[in-house]
C-alpha cells in the first residue's frame, strides 16, 4: 500500500467512478476483508528515471537507474539491515521482484529555478572568512543566481577552509552546480581586478536555488 491508493479509494468510497490516470489500486476490497489475497504491491520513484522500490508484504526491493539492487526480507528485517540481492537462495525472489518492477520511465524534468526553495544569503564582514564545508551525504544540484549588477565568482570552501573557484557568473547569470548538504559557496566580487568576498551559502538538504543580491 502507499499515497498512490489514497485517490482511487476515496473515490471508491463515495462511490464516483475510477480516473485513469490513477496508478493506484484502491483499498476498499482490503477494508471489507484484511485477510483477503492481495497481489499488488507498492511502488515508490527515486530521483531518476530507472530507480525506484518496490514493497510487497514479504519483500523490498530496490533499483537503481545505473543497475544496482536491493533485496530485504522485511517480515525478519524490518530495517533492512541485510541485502540479499547477491545471495543464490534467494534468485528466484529477486527476479520475481524484478519481472513486478516498471518497464518505462518518463524522462526526468528539472523543477524550475523560481520554484526551488531559497538558500539564506549569509554576508561577510571586511576580514571575516567563510566557514569550512563539511560536506554529507548524497549529491544534488544548486542554481546560484546572479541578480547583482556586476559579475561574481563563485568559490567551494573545502574542509579545511581553502578555497576553490567553481566559474564566473554574469550579471543575471545562472550556474547549475552539483554539491551535497552541509556544503559551504562562497561568491566574491570581480570588479576592478578586486577579489573581495560577499558572503556564502550553506547547502541544506535538498536541491534550492542560491541569489546573489544586488549590491
Amino acid at each position: 500500500m502507499s499515497l498512490v491508493s489514497l485517490a482511487p479509494t476515496l473515490l471508491e468510497l463515495v462511490g464516483l467512478p475510477p480516473v485513469k490516470v490513477h496508478d493506484g489500486q484502491s483499498l476498499c476490497p482490503l477494508l471489507q476483508n484484511p485477510a483477503r489475497e492481495w497481489p499488488h504491491s507498492a511502488l515508490t520513484f527515486l530521483d531518476l528515471p530507472g530507480s525506484y522500490g518496490l514493497s510487497t508484504e514479504h519483500w523490498r526491493y530496490i533499483r537503481y537507474a545505473g543497475g544496482g539492487e536491493e533485496l530485504y526480507d522485511i517480515q525478519t528485517d524490518p530495517y533492512e539491515w541485510h541485502n540479499l540481492a547477491t545471495k543464490k537462495a534467494h534468485r528466484g525472489t529477486l527476479e520475481q521482484m524484478r519481472a513486478m518492477g516498471p518497464k518505462e520511465f518518463a524522462p526526468l524534468k528539472q523543477p524550475a529555478v523560481r520554484n526551488l526553495p531559497a538558500l539564506e544569503w549569509r554576508k561577510l564582514k571586511a576580514g571575516e572568512a567563510a566557514p569550512p564545508s563539511r560536506p554529507d551525504g548524497n549529491p544534488f544540484n544548486v542554481v546560484f543566481v546572479n541578480s547583482s549588477d556586476r559579475e561574481v565568482k563563485l568559490f567551494w570552501i573545502d574542509r579545511d577552509g581553502g578555497r576553490k573557484l567553481y566559474g564566473s557568473i554574469a550579471p543575471g547569470g545562472k550556474q547549475r552546480q552539483q554539491t551535497r548538504p552541509g556544503a559551504i559557496w562562497m561568491i566574491t566580487d570581480v570588479k576592478e581586478g578586486r577579489n573581495q568576498p560577499l558572503g556564502y551559502f550553506r547547502v541544506e538538504d535538498r536541491a534550492a536555488r542560491a541569489v546573489v543580491p544586488g549590491h
